[in-house]
């Protein structure tokens, strides 16, 4: 038997997507022709088999959908195949778009791969993650931009590419998404956003921990605006999770902080305002910072409130320029802190300083997103 022969038994015998003869991909990465049979694939790889030197049986070459560029002969269009090469071109070209700025156009090209993609492991779905939150976070759109960043972790894609995303490649965060939602709006769109992730996201990995952090943070958040509370995983619990995994216990702490429980919140604002003293980075501050001032305009003595509004104007303000995003979430905080404290006038300026410094910050626009349609394409 000859050798490709071979590769076409094999790949018969794989139980795999059956073809006449061999492809030859090429790749955008490196421009190279590969030769060989269609060996398996699904949503994230194509696998070939590509024929050796000798008799031996061929090797398995795989290969992730958005670095092929072509395959020939062309796959019929309504193969599973040709709808897995499209969904990978769709995603590559998507991404192309957005290093346009056409945020627009990179969405019509990803959203209709939700369903298929979110909360996947493999290139793929890594691809498929970023240009989503890249777009979300673009357009303000904090619940979707935080639902792909959870996916994007999912997928074990960490190769980010877009600088301004304020991706931390050490803890794996977006600096820009700290798990404070400024309504019960925009909580409950976190909640819809994330109904395919939770189902698909095992509760015993990183990434299942953080989502259920956030989705905690949404509830407690949905609180302060008449809506029900939920409870907060215990360190220990989080620890016995996944180990000691510091950042994932920073976030547990700005959620317990924000929860119903006085002394939990107490407890959580003694470790922020310990780790605050340590000095650290300007983005675990500014975020800490936030969760401090909420946490403390949660409590029932005015001097604490009267604290909550000094401490978010404070943030607000070393923090505009380093990170913008958490001081318009300070300047809101201080406003609503106030008008809860019975203090209209203090909290009708403070809303004005939010809309002149952040006029485009989702929490000057009532959590309401940008309309993709506007931005340049």
């Amino acid at each position: 038997m000859n050798t490709r022969a071979a590769c076409l038994t094999i790949a018969v015998c794989l139980h795999t997507a059956p073809t006449a003869d061999a492809e030859l991909v090429t790749l955008r990465s490196t421009g190279e022709h590969i030769e060989g049979a269609v060996g398996r694939f699904d949503e994230q790889t194509l696998v070939l088999l590509t024929p050796t030197d000798d008799e031996a049986p061929p090797d398995e070459r795989p290969i992730a959908w958005t670095d092929v560029r072509s395959i020939d002969p062309i796959p019929a269009p309504t193969s599973k195949l040709a709808i897995a090469r499209q969904r990978g071109d769709d995603v590559w070209r998507a991404n192309k778009r957005l290093e346009r700025g056409d945020v627009a156009g990179a969405l019509r090209l990803l959203d209709p791969h939700t369903d298929e993609l979110i909360g996947r492991s493999g290139a793929v779905s890594a691809a498929w993650a970023e240009g989503v939150l890249a777009c979300r976070l673009w357009l303000g759109d904090w619940p979707g931009a935080t639902a792909a960043w959870v996916a994007l972790l999912a997928s074990g894609g960490a190769d980010v590419s877009v600088p301004w995303l304020g991706y931390d490649d050490q803890s794996g965060v977006v600096t820009h998404l700290p798990p404070l939602f400024t309504s019960a709006s925009s909580a409950k769109a976190f909640e819809s956003a994330t109904e395919l992730l939770t189902s698909r996201i095992a509760p015993d990995t990183r990434a299942g921990v953080l989502l259920a952090l956030y989705l905690d943070a949404a509830a407690s958040s949905a609180a302060l605006d008449g809506g029900a509370d939920s409870g907060v995983i215990s360190r220990v619990d989080l620890i016995r999770t996944i180990g000691r995994d510091e950042t994932v216990l920073f976030v547990s702490d700005i959620v317990a902080a924000c929860a119903a429980n006085p002394e939990t919140r107490a407890d959580a604002r003694a470790r922020l305002n310990a780790l605050r003293e340590r000095r650290p980075e300007r983005w675990v501050e500014a975020w800490a910072g936030v969760a401090i001032s909420r946490s403390l305009g949660m409590e029932d003595a005015d001097d604490q409130r009267q604290l909550a509004v000094v401490e978010a104007i404070d943030i607000a303000l070393r923090h505009e320029s380093d990170a913008p995003v958490l001081a318009g979430i300070a300047w809101y905080d201080a406003a609503r802190i106030a008008r809860a404290a019975g203090d209209d006038r203090t909290a009708r300026l403070l809303e004005a300083e939010l809309n002149a410094r952040f006029p485009d910050h989702p929490a000057a626009r009532a959590g309401q997103p940008r309309d993709p349609e506007g931005t340049d394409s």
